[in-house]
């Protein structure tokens, strides 16, 4: 730990603010004047470090969340061009942001459904009986009449 940087709470605050901005770790170092080991390491040994780096991911995912919301449903404006002039602007707005949000918020009304309905029913033997094909009473009869009969009952 020889290369590690020295750390002090206005280092801190630099790189708590940058985190809670929205900015990567790497970046967030950079305006701290940490390297990024240092910080891994502040996180991993420091309960309080851990604890102010995680609200301000949190923050920074509250600012990520209200942006998707408004180019969600207030949309953005998008340029128009007509032979190379800048004629006009149109609204867009973002479907998938606000699919991802509704699901988000709403994962009982809005998350993805997939289910499997099984129908038939699985003997002791092992042996998967479909319905409307034979019983596994019935099928075990007949393999018994094959082994019975010398046949090898998994080849006829």
């Amino acid at each position: 730990m020889a290369n590690r940087t020295r750390r002090t709470a206005k280092k801190d605050e630099k790189l708590f603010a940058a985190l809670a901005a929205g900015e990567t770790v790497g970046i967030a170092c950079k305006a701290a004047g940490y390297s990024r080991r240092s910080v891994y390491e502040y996180r991993s040994e420091d309960e309080e470090f851990a604890r102010r780096w995680q609200e301000a991911d949190d923050e920074a995912v509250e600012l990520m969340e209200a942006e998707a919301d408004r180019r969600a449903t207030k949309g953005t404006l998008k340029p128009v061009f007509y032979l190379g002039v800048k004629c006009g602007e149109i609204r867009e707005f973002s479907d998938t942001l606000l699919i991802f949000r509704l699901k988000a918020k709403r994962p009982d009304l809005y998350r993805e459904r997939a289910s499997i309905d099984h129908s038939g029913q699985i003997a002791t033997s092992g042996v998967l009986v479909v319905p409307g094909m034979v019983s596994a009473e019935e099928w075990q009869e007949q393999h018994r009449e094959r082994e019975d009969a010398g046949k090898d009952p998994e080849r006829s």
